[in-house]
């Protein structure tokens, strides 16, 4: 009827239990096959679905009875909005924002937007766009009037003061952190003048940019890593600058006879852009903590594991945590050595991974990617073709094995995992969105694990492989 091209829903099906909306399209399967469901005299087809780590965008098309033509619907379901309260970063939200605003054809109806009861979540969702718009038309915002004339035509717009303070926060953030993402037919371009200075900063765009991270990504505070400080574990961490954070950590399953403290690691779980908890972010283990890299492998079905620093015999607190042959018990873990190869920048080795418990025996294949490209001393990888050789050998192998978090780790477990983490995620946008935008991958990750990403030169590496991998194709317009 009014012709809406766009749909966004700010719900899930089911919230801690209760039913908070009834699914008004029909259920996709993997074939996409009888995806088709009848609602009176409208005829709705699933046609495809994405997941991303923090919504889902499906594609529907919706006929009606007795008329040929078939309209194409963009349904847009926002999945991180917690239980309870607003989310805990606005990163998610401000960028689920763009996408759809940045996905609504011109010409098309007005957007549809719900939540449950359609006040709160819709209200601030729509608020947020709004005053991006203006921002972007008048660099002004106007939070207050503009829900004020909101809630003339429907009441309690916003319905809670942590969703309208929520939404200054969420509008500091975007101001601050700009607009930082590059359509990829365009990339090539903007790349040859990221490096020219800025006359008014002396600096440039790699290195404001870099700055400005450093200014919207505080450090962890101590009430946020009671666990990584805790008498017990402070000898569990390998740099006291690098701690778990309570909220993200990996909690490892205690056993029988552990002290309260034992489920700690110096690990993050971190987000991926197609994936929730998509990596496993640590330190390289240390001589005290190989059973417990094991046991969050173990405990998290964790079977890739990425490491990107080298032994060193000089360093006794760089330690090789597997066997060369044979197997090796840690805990009531047993890792087994099955295969070792060699490609052109990694040593791949397959372990399997037994855990005998009071009520079965299970098992896992791992595999380890030991990055050889990256020499000690270098800031950076030797050629940003073999990183993309590394996430496509990581990537295959996560393909065949179920997709679980994928356990990446250097000394620190920020500066090279950083670079890994944000060139996976960087890229799965960059193919699915045809953008490239380092600073919200970069961004995202250091919402939870500061200082992902040390240094301005891994920074500006993490765009050399953005070009690196469009170059591959023929011409970026050809990038799909």
């Amino acid at each position: 009827q009014e012709r809406s091209a766009c749909v966004v829903m700010v719900t899930n099906l089911v919230e801690n239990g209760r039913a908070k909306c009834e699914r008004y399209w029909p259920e996709e399967n993997s074939e996409y096959e009888n995806n088709v469901q009848t609602y009176g005299d409208i005829t709705v087809t699933a046609e495809k679905v994405s997941t991303m780590a923090d919504y889902a965008l499906r594609l529907l098309h919706i006929q009606k009875a007795g008329v040929d033509e078939v309209r194409e619907v963009l349904h847009f379901q926002y999945t991180s909005w917690p239980d309870y309260g607003v989310p805990k970063h606005p990163t998610s939200t401000i960028n689920f924002v763009k996408r759809v605003k940045a996905s609504i054809p011109r010409g098309a109806g007005p957007t549809i937007v719900h939540c449950s009861a359609g006040v709160g979540r819709s209200g601030t969702f729509i608020t947020i766009a709004a005053m991006l718009d203006m921002i972007e038309e008048e660099g002004a915002i106007n939070i207050h009037d503009f829900v004020d004339a909101m809630r003339e035509n429907r009441m309690t717009m916003v319905q809670t003061s942590d969703q309208y303070a929520f939404i200054y926060t969420a509008l500091l953030e975007a101001t601050q952190c700009g607009n930082t993402t590059i359509p990829a037919d365009e990339f090539r371009d903007r790349f040859s003048t990221l490096s020219r200075k800025n006359p008014k900063t002396g600096l440039n765009a790699y290195q404001e940019e870099f700055k400005r991270l450093a200014r919207v990504c505080p450090p962890l505070t101590p009430d946020k890593t009671r666990s990584a400080l805790s008498p017990a574990n402070k000898n569990k961490n390998r740099f006291s600058s690098v701690l778990a954070s309570d909220s993200n950590r990996p909690m490892l399953t205690p056993r029988p006879g552990d002290p309260p403290d034992a489920d700690y690691i110096n690990a993050d779980f971190l987000d991926g852009y197609k994936r929730k908890d998509a990596f496993l972010v640590t330190q390289s283990p240390l001589p005290g903590t190989v059973t417990d890299f094991w046991r969050m492998l173990s405990d998290h079905r964790s079977v890739s594991v990425i490491m990107l620093n080298q032994l060193n015999p000089k360093d006794k607190s760089v330690v090789k945590y597997w066997p060369d042959e044979g197997s090796k018990t840690f805990g009531n873990l047993e890792v087994e050595m099955v295969s070792e190869s060699r490609e052109k920048s990694a040593t791949v080795r397959q372990f399997k991974l037994s855990s005998d418990t009071r009520f079965d025996r299970q098992s896992d294949i791992v595999h380890q990617f030991e990055f050889t490209a990256w020499p000690s001393g270098r800031s950076t990888p030797t050629s940003v073709d073999d990183l993309l050789e590394l996430l496509g050998l990581v990537e295959k192998w996560q393909q065949q094995s179920g997709n679980g978090p994928i356990t990446v780790h250097c000394i620190n477990g920020v500066g090279r995992s950083g670079v890994f983490c944000t060139a996976h995620a960087m890229l799965d946008r960059l193919k699915t969105e045809q953008v490239v935008d380092v600073f919200q991958a970069v961004k995202t990750l250091r919402n939870h694990r500061p200082n992902m990403v040390e240094t301005e030169e891994q920074y500006q590496f993490c765009y050399q492989v953005a070009l690196a991998y469009l170059a591959s194709f023929d011409t970026y317009a050809n990038f799909k």
